[in-house]
């Protein structure tokens, strides 16, 4: 039997086709302009033999629990059945609940495992943990904390910012100069948290340099704006982009 369904992933939305309920093929659909490589190498990793399977514990940790952590990164991993898994998982939650308290829990996922939102794993995560009692999250992203605690005392909520970005056709037609802080990176324009549907970021760009929109690339990687090889690029040192922007 073959099948072919549209499914929406980081890095694209793609055809998927399957045959005898295996992922034999995964191409890009017609209205991408430009369809990111990594989608299309799912079938191979799908079925490749470094995927995990099933779950697998730490030979030590099976054996002496939390008790045992001198072999970390040295010793084995053990596959082992689901209902030995949730055991060990619940054992060690209720022991930390017990003798740290709820505070000891961390629900550190960062949410990025699934492009939906009933799958999201952060959102399930934390769910979860507030019906055992509770747990310490974190705060702002390893990706723009220091945008989301420096722009509200200079220009305001991040958030709204975003949600007040100008569109490209509007730069395409109205600007004159693009500073880019970080740069662009087409690499960074192949994947989307909530699940990509086309890859325009070359296109959009293109038409700016054929308007005769100037560009500076502001990182301390030149490529950081390859899409634009004549831009003009401002090497700061690596870390001072916070300091750079406050002046």
């Amino acid at each position: 039997m073959n099948n072919k369904d549209l499914a929406v992933m980081h890095w694209g939305t793609y055809r998927v086709t399957t045959q005898q309920g295996v992922l034999t093929k995964v191409a890009p659909v017609a209205w991408d302009r430009q369809p990111s490589k990594i989608g299309e190498s799912l079938p191979g990793a799908v079925q490749g033999n470094t995927r995990v399977q099933r779950p697998a514990v730490r030979l030590g940790y099976l054996q002496g629990k939390a008790a045992s952590r001198s072999a970390r990164g040295k010793e084995p991993f053990v596959e082992v059945s689901w209902d030995v898994a949730l055991t060990l998982v619940a054992d060690e939650l209720a022991r930390v609940k017990q003798q740290h308290g709820n505070q000891a829990i961390y629900g550190g996922s960062y949410g990025w495992s699934s492009a939906g939102r009933f799958h999201h794993a952060q959102s399930q995560l934390h769910r979860f943990l507030n019906q055992f009692g509770g747990y310490t999250a974190s705060t702002n992203t390893y990706s723009i904390a220091a945008g989301e605690r420096t722009l509200p005392h200079i220009l305001g909520d991040l958030d709204e910012l975003q949600r007040r970005h100008t569109h490209w056709p509007v730069l395409a037609e109205h600007c004159e100069l693009f500073v880019a802080i970080g740069g662009l990176p087409l690499r960074n324009a192949q994947v989307n948290g909530g699940g990509a549907n086309d890859h325009a970021l070359t296109f959009w760009l293109d038409t700016m340099r054929e308007n005769g929109t100037e560009f500076i690339n502001v990182s301390p990687v030149k490529n950081d704006l390859s899409a634009v090889p004549d831009a003009q690029w401002l090497a700061i040192q690596p870390g001072t982009d916070t300091a750079l922007l406050l002046a």
